[in-house]
């Protein structure tokens, strides 16, 4: 076995769960396996709580981060499968939208999301522009708040799942974040790496005579499993960029 397949499994994986934990560590950036372990967790009613959390992240990356330009509570269907929202700087139109311009002395339009905003303006100001976007949907923030709290709540349970300067992804610890100066790379990495599905690391200033892309041909060759660095003004994604940034 080379130093590319050693994996310590945790205490706490439950022993018939322990080799899908191994081929999660193993290929940290993939999905599947962390899917069928909380497939297998469930049907074998064993760690349902890391089930729940796979689950809980998964969804939560499904949804995706609140679109910046509108909320749930400014959104009104429309027929044709449109949504309508105030337009602004951060919703600038885009190909296919319809643009609506509103009399601002005119009714508004029956269900509109902005009746009270014509209806404030003065008879005569000008015109209210709102877009018409296909494929837009309102944005769910009451599942999101339920899964970020399940989330939450689980890797309160089990703080053991979650070492120091870690983050998450997909209910297990995959990205190592050290802020420090490294004279050296932090001893743990190592230790986290055989343990963990590490895929990513973030590290301090940097502390060390190495031009960057002879610091990162070192990094994948200790910690191979490792597929994305940054520091301070540097990153490097293996499987995105195969030539090396300096």
């Amino acid at each position: 076995m080379t130093a590319a397949e050693e994996v310590d499994v945790p205490a706490f994986v439950p022993a018939p769960l322990a080799a899908l934990y191994r081929a999660i560590v193993l290929n940290p950036g993939e999905d599947t396996p962390r899917l069928m372990y909380a497939d297998a967790a469930e049907e074998l009613g064993l760690d349902a709580d890391r089930a729940a959390l796979v689950r809980a992240h998964y969804r939560l990356r499904e949804i995706g981060p609140a679109p910046r330009a509108f909320h749930a509570q400014r959104v009104t269907p429309l027929p044709g499968g449109l949504c309508e929202f105030a337009a602004g700087a951060e919703t600038a139109p885009r190909p296919g939208d319809r643009i609506l311009l509103y009399a601002a002395a005119g009714p508004p339009p029956p269900g509109s999301a902005h009746a009270a905003v014509l209806a404030a303006q003065p008879d005569g100001t000008g015109l209210v522009r709102v877009v018409a976007r296909s494929g837009v949907a309102a944005y769910p923030e009451a599942e999101v708040k339920a899964l970020q709290f399940e989330a939450a709540a689980a890797l309160g349970r089990h703080p053991e799942w979650l070492p120091p300067n870690t983050e998450a992804r997909l209910g297990f610890a995959s990205r190592f974040v050290y802020p420090n100066r490294d004279v050296a790379l932090p001893a743990e990495l190592d230790a986290l790496v055989r343990a963990h599905p590490i895929a990513a690391a973030r590290l301090g200033a940097v502390g060390h005579p190495y031009p960057n892309d002879k610091r990162i041909a070192l990094l994948l060759r200790w910690f191979p499993r490792v597929r994305r660095w940054e520091w301070p003004g540097f990153s490097y994604d293996l499987d995105k960029e195969p030539a090396l940034r300096g």
